[in-house]
């Protein structure tokens, strides 16, 4: 018989020299080397006939990753035994737009963290077929708030020039945002507030 050592608070690679000292004990856990070890089974100080099993549950901390590249976010997680799961669609260049666990917090190997894809905002700002190819491009839906007019002297149709947008250019936001946008047009007459775009809604 051998009186189990404390091994709670220490690395798991740590927990295993000592537990293994003398071919005292066997160990099984899950997690990697470098995961803390928060409970054991049997407690520290009980007598434990010598080749039987302690067994250890690990906890790891989870990273920050919020404004990080996504897919470089899973691939982290992975590294530390953790699952992450995806809240939206993400694609090539996106970024971590939150995260659930918060960085710094301790939590079980094999827990899953919940990522919600982003993308820094694109400026709008100038003609608006323009904007419309960039918020199609990006997955994004646009709103055309306001469009003030700006006759011309021969009255003659023209585009619409975006010039305001209710989310400043490269704050990272989640593809579910919708984006206002106003501008002016100069033209003798009235434009179709849809702009005929898919991308946009009034």
């Amino acid at each position: 018989m051998a009186t189990v050592p404390n091994v709670v608070g220490m690395t798991l690679e740590q927990a295993y020299k000592i537990l293994n000292q003398g071919e005292s004990f066997r160990v099984t856990s899950k997690g990697k080397s470098f995961c803390r070890v928060t409970k054991q089974e049997p407690a520290a100080g009980q007598n434990l006939a010598r080749c039987e099993t302690v067994r250890l549950c690990c906890m790891v901390q989870v990273p920050q990753l919020v404004h990080t590249d996504f897919a470089q976010g899973l691939d982290k997680l992975k590294e530390l035994d953790l699952f992450g799961k995806q809240l939206a669609t993400a694609y090539q260049g996106d970024v971590v737009f939150s995260q659930n666990p918060a960085a710094g917090k301790w939590v079980e190997v094999e827990s899953i963290v919940s990522l919600m894809p982003g993308l820094a905002m694109p400026d709008l700002r100038g003609p608006f077929t323009e904007a419309r190819r960039i918020l199609l491009q990006a997955g994004m839906l646009g709103y055309l708030n306001n469009v003030r007019s700006i006759p011309t002297a021969g009255g003659t149709n023209g585009e619409v020039t975006i010039d305001w947008q209710s989310i400043v250019p490269q704050t990272i936001v989640p593809r579910s945002r919708l984006v206002r946008v106003s501008g002016s047009w100069t033209t003798g007459s009235a434009p179709d507030s849809r702009c005929g775009c898919a991308s946009f809604r009034s």
